[in-house]
């Protein structure tokens, strides 16, 4: 198995907007990010939006902060690749702004907006979410989120881990090198996981559907042949 120094900078509720210094009141959040990069020669730097935005405001709230980051982030590492980590769906339950959404849903909806700021950017996406509700239909019995039914339990997180190994490296870990030591689970489903994120379509014997954006003039690829067919940004601008 490869040897990965991983680093990360994070505050509970955060936005990519406090980090882009974008917000005078978290204007901490940005020095941080600027003290991180500073620190080493990075190869990779992964970007990852609070969980709802995607869904619902991905041009108006989470593309002005994209843009500023990857500036920020190429003048203090230009070697370094940005990736943006597509989180996944859950029940939401909606607020005075929003209505409440179900889970499907609310993956199709982040699903399209993380691919359009992908696209919009250049920036490539890793689908975690998309493969995380994969892993849930094929492996109904096993526990992917936390107690509070929207973070990743261990076996969520385990299963990240493997999607982006595979983005980096192009291949699976080897899972006979070792086993997940927090949580019982057979080494079939272990197995099973790292392979299902090994191919985006996985063996599925369909064509790849297609979503269209509101306001896009044109079609993209999913890479889920197993969710429904259309993706739809809920951007209002």
């Amino acid at each position: 198995n490869k040897e990965i120094y991983v680093d990360c900078v994070a505050n509970g509720l955060s936005r990519l907007q406090y980090y882009a210094g974008m917000s005078m009141k978290y204007k901490s959040y940005y020095y941080q990010l600027q003290a991180k990069l500073a620190e080493e020669d990075w190869d990779y730097v992964i970007l990852q939006e609070q969980s709802i935005i995607p869904g619902f405001s991905s041009d108006s709230e989470m593309a002005p902060a994209l843009a500023s980051l990857q500036r920020i982030i190429k003048k203090a590492c230009p070697q370094a690749q940005i990736l943006l980590y597509m989180t996944h769906g859950f029940e939401y339950a909606g607020n005075e702004n929003r209505t409440p959404v179900h889970t499907a849903e609310l993956q199709m909806r982040v699903g399209a907006g993380y691919m359009h700021m992908g696209s919009k950017y250049g920036i490539d996406v890793v689908p975690v979410g998309m493969q995380f509700g994969r892993a849930q239909n094929l492996y109904s019995n096993q526990q992917f989120l936390s107690k509070d039914g929207k973070h990743p339990s261990v076996l969520g997180y385990f299963l990240a881990a493997c999607c982006f190994y595979q983005k980096l490296f192009g291949n699976l870990p080897d899972l006979d090198a070792g086993r997940l030591k927090t949580i019982k689970i057979s080494q079939s489903v272990e197995k099973g996981l790292a392979v299902l994120v090994r191919d985006p379509v996985l063996t599925l014997n369909c064509e790849p559907q297609e979503y269209m954006l509101i306001g896009e003039m044109g079609n993209m690829h999913v890479l889920d042949s197993t969710l429904p067919v259309t993706y739809q940004s809920l951007d209002k601008n």
